[in-house]
């Protein structure tokens, strides 16, 4: 897979700078531990947000009626994210920069929170696995955007055993893995290749409601395996000191919280937490605040 040149006058740009910036030898970058790290080359405008892809993403999970998606509307945010610019949700370039500085990282980038949905981006280094876990009551999508993964899911059938739901490799032409209430709810994913995905989940993850739990399995026979809860201190620390968060450098949050305020009924409030716009350098974070519970990404 080829090499994305790295421009060598690399500059930040403010987001509100970013907006409509048309210059092929421009990156974007951030700091992490003192190095620069390119966030998205800037090579045409970004789309508005209300023909945006992204805006349809959006308008999808607002106008539902239930907590979850059903399977059409699972398949209507399938055929959106088919048609989504990378350059609008920050993924322009192959994500193999991240790991130069970043090594064996799990790279987190959050769009968006509420207790309803959340969405990300989230990349992977080659050969890097998240371990099988599980979606409480959830459905959702991860979309290959850069890569390959190959996702393998499970079922439960009792509360210490599960069935073998699926083992597929996604390909440039079958990049959608669903997440439904129950088939499957269980997955496991490996890189095949330095890889970017973009998440969306409904509802989100909640440590008091939904809760992700892990888990490890032993082969019974056939499609039948021994399911046990993993969530040890070891288990959870070993993966979560490998991840790390990146600044959203797609169509700038203020369009989507401005689309968000002017279509829905959802407003700020001082006591929820919807969303973070987190940066890869920990020491910089600031909150965003609107209606919803305390949610992990």
């Amino acid at each position: 897979m080829a090499t994305e040149t790295v421009p060598e006058e690399a500059v930040l740009l403010p987001p509100e700078e970013l907006k409509g910036y048309n210059n092929e030898s421009t990156m974007r970058t951030t700091k992490f531990k003192g190095n620069d790290i390119p966030l998205t080359l800037v090579a045409k405008p970004f789309a508005d947000f209300e023909d945006s892809c992204l805006r349809k993403v959006f308008s999808l999970l607002f106008s539902k009626h239930n907590p979850h998606l059903t399977d059409l509307e699972l398949q209507e945010l399938h055929l959106i994210c088919e048609n989504m610019d990378l350059e609008d949700v920050g993924c322009a370039l192959n994500p193999q920069y991240l790991w130069a500085v970043m090594p064996d990282t799990c790279v987190w980038t959050n769009i968006f929170e509420s207790n309803e949905f959340s969405v990300n981006i989230f990349h992977l280094p080659k050969d890097m696995i998240i371990p099988i876990h599980d979606h409480p009551d959830m459905t959702g999508i991860n979309f290959v955007l850069h890569g390959s993964i190959e996702y393998t899911s499970y079922t439960v059938t009792k509360p210490d055993e599960a069935v073998l739901c699926n083992r597929v490799v996604t390909t440039p032409d079958m990049r959608a893995i669903l997440t439904h209430k129950k088939e499957g709810n269980l997955h496991t994913l490996l890189a095949f290749e330095d890889s970017s995905v973009f998440q969306v989940l409904t509802p989100s993850y909640n440590d008091e409601h939904r809760a992700c739990s892990f888990y490890s399995v032993t082969h019974i026979e056939a499609d039948r395996y021994h399911l046990s809860q993993n969530n040890d201190d070891e288990t959870i620390g070993n993966y979560n000191c490998r991840c790390a968060n990146l600044e959203y450098s797609g169509i700038p949050v203020s369009d989507i919280f401005s689309y968000i305020e002017s279509t829905t009924d959802y407003r700020p409030t001082a006591d929820s937490v919807l969303a973070k716009a987190k940066y890869i350098d920990s020491v910089v974070e600031k909150d965003i605040r609107f209606n919803g519970a305390d949610n992990q990404g």
